[in-house]
């Protein structure tokens, strides 16, 4: 480990960059592992004792006027609080994210001379370790206001074939890899966070340090990533172009995301119910749920507020949050009372919650994870291999998450063989991908999500009653970064007699799939490497920038029904424009991420 660092001087404090524009996390020897808690996190980092707090000294020789604090965090996901002499400053972004972020310190709190500086955690009820990188600290004797804002940035991101602008999300990386916060705020158009400017025109102009950048703007899964460097001088007012296209086609079906939350509706979080609605439009999500904590919201109202309703139907929903378990249930009206959350065995909450929806549609939510203490699908309730639950209570839910992108799980393949088994057992029960994304930026909403086969040519005003009948037919397909359709055909022949799979694997250029798994009845029949199948290339992209392809699987003609099912995957997104996050409740300190995409039974 580093040393303390020299004493710095707030009016001689210097701006340096490093030119590092990869994305990636970095532990250099500026940057101090901090650790709260009696074991590792992740097998990124050193087994044994480590600091639970970091110190640094500076000098100041002028306390006037306030000075702006800046430092490197990565890996925050409990409470760490800044202290300069004592005095609470700041409290670290609770963002598993490398960031750069910046604080403004009270000129009172400053003192001529010598100063101290400390990050420290302050948790009450902390759940695990947490090992937290923290560094390259200065600070600089300037407002915050001026720093952020040396330079202008404007920037106009546009869709190839239509040449008009589009909702997208803008990502700024630093030369040290990490998301940069720039100099401005959420507004009417805008949704802002350290690194990330989300937009609902497809415009946005902002403020930033003088320095070198990686430039990245995206629309969610479906589309491109363009990607620009630029150099930025103080003064400079620089104007940039970035094109993106739409490289997966999804045509018949409607992108949706079940399980999407607000911090002005749940609570917790910190995404607005105005910065959600762009958010939304600016990931491609056409089909949201609003599914916060016990409460019916319509965000109609909000979305025309914010001027994206032609982008997606809203539909009003609820995350029935109880002892037992968390369901998210729709479609619903907001004008009628929610179901009563205080049930606790699900033969009473089953019968409440077919009396408050109709047709229900009744999703069992992160299933392996405890709430509440309790974990539906934990040994003392549920009896994975039958698909039953082990107090005798009813299967009365419809859908079960089998991929939540802000609780993933260690081992990614547990719920789906989970859901196998509930089909195995003879429960009708739909997949669903979802986001569980109460954030900005901290998890991308729609990152995981479901797509709903039913008409999709008008986005604003999807059918909810057709959209909500495929549902529960399990016409789907589930997505965390990779799109697979399966279609089964009977085979005869003099040579063979059996069935033929034909599997369809689609993501974008930046997104990679390296396995496919094809089950029958839950059972792995077999397994495909990427590198041993025939690629089929489609789009206006060099050929080797696509990753479309798609076996055809033959197999014996079954002695009796079967249902099958496809599962690509690949690895995770390290890059800080849509990281794939480490698990949520991990069974192990490995930091394995992936990205997955399950056809549906057929």
């Amino acid at each position: 480990m580093k040393s303390l660092r020299n004493l710095l001087s707030c009016i001689f404090v210097t701006v340096l960059f490093c030119a590092i524009a990869s994305g990636e996390q970095s532990w250099s020897e500026d940057l101090h592992l901090l650790r709260n808690g009696d074991q590792r996190e992740w097998d990124i980092y050193p087994e044994g004792e480590q600091p639970s707090s970091f110190t640094q000294i500076f000098n100041c020789k002028d306390t006037s006027n306030p000075a702006t604090l800046r430092l490197s965090q990565h890996n925050v996901k409990q409470r760490w609080q800044v202290e300069v002499n004592g005095e609470k400053v700041a409290i670290l972004h609770r963002d598993e994210n490398p960031l750069t972020v910046y604080w403004e310190i009270d000129s009172q709190i400053l003192r001529k001379g010598e100063n101290t500086l400390t990050v420290q955690n302050t948790e009450r009820k902390p759940r695990g370790s947490d090992d937290i990188l923290v560094g390259r600290v200065d600070v600089i004797d300037r407002p915050l206001e001026k720093i952020l804002n040396e330079a202008t940035l404007s920037i106009n991101v546009t869709e190839t074939k239509l040449h008009s602008p589009i909702p997208s999300k803008i990502t700024i990386i630093s030369e040290h890899g990490e998301l940069q916060m720039v100099g401005a705020e959420s507004n009417e158009h805008l949704a802002v966070r350290p690194g990330t400017v989300y937009t609902s025109t497809g415009q946005a102009t902002f403020g930033l340090p003088a320095g070198k950048y990686t430039i990245f703007a995206g629309r969610g899964f479906e589309y491109s990533l363009a990607q620009q460097e630029v150099t930025i001088k103080a003064g400079d007012n620089v104007k940039l172009g970035l094109e993106i296209e739409r490289q997966v086609d999804t045509t018949g079906y409607v992108a949706c995301d079940t399980h999407v939350h607000t911090l002005t509706n749940s609570g917790h979080g910190d995404s607005s119910v105005q910065e959600r609605m762009i958010t939304l439009a600016a990931e491609g999500i056409e089909f949201p749920i609003a599914t916060d904590h016990n409460v019916q919201i319509d965000h109609r109202p909000f979305a025309k507020e914010m001027n994206v309703s032609q982008y997606f139907t809203p539909v009003v929903g609820n995350e029935y949050t109880t002892s037992v378990g968390h369901f998210n249930i729709f479609p619903l009206s907001a004008s009628e009372p929610p179901p009563n959350h205080k049930l606790d065995n699900w033969p009473e909450i089953f019968e409440e919650l077919n009396r408050t929806a109709k047709p229900p549609v009744i999703i069992l939510n992160h299933a392996r994870d405890v709430h509440s203490g309790t974990t539906p699908f934990g040994p003392k309730n549920h009896l994975a291999i039958v698909g039953e639950n082990l107090h005798g209570w009813p299967i009365g839910f419809n859908a079960m998450e089998v991929i939540n992108s802000g609780a993933t799980q260690t081992d990614p393949i547990q719920l789906f063989r989970d859901w196998m088994n509930m089909l195995n057992a003879g429960h009708e029960i739909t997949p669903v991908g979802s986001s569980d994304s109460h954030d900005v930026t901290r998890y991308t909403v729609g990152q995981g999500r479901t797509y709903i086969r039913c008409p999709d040519a008008n986005a604003g005003n999807i059918s909810v009653d057709a959209a909500v009948k495929s549902f529960l037919s399990g016409n789907v397909v589930v997505s965390y970064g990779l799109f697979t359709h399966l279609d089964v055909f009977e085979l005869e022949s003099d040579k063979f007699e059996g069935v033929a799979l034909n599997v369809d694997i689609k993501s974008p250029h930046w997104i990679q799939s390296s396995e496919l798994i094809i089950y029958a009845n839950g059972r792995e029949m077999q397994t495909i490497s990427k590198s041993g199948s025939q690629l089929q290339y489609q789009g206006s992209l060099e050929e080797s920038e696509l990753n479309y392809w798609g076996p055809i699987v033959r197999l014996p003609k079954p002695k009796h029904d079967v249902f099958y099912v496809a599962i690509a995957t690949g690895p995770g997104i390290e890059q800080p424009y849509w990281r794939t996050a480490l698990p949520y409740q991990p069974d192990s300190v490995s930091t394995g991420t992936f990205v997955i995409g399950c056809s549906g039974a057929k």
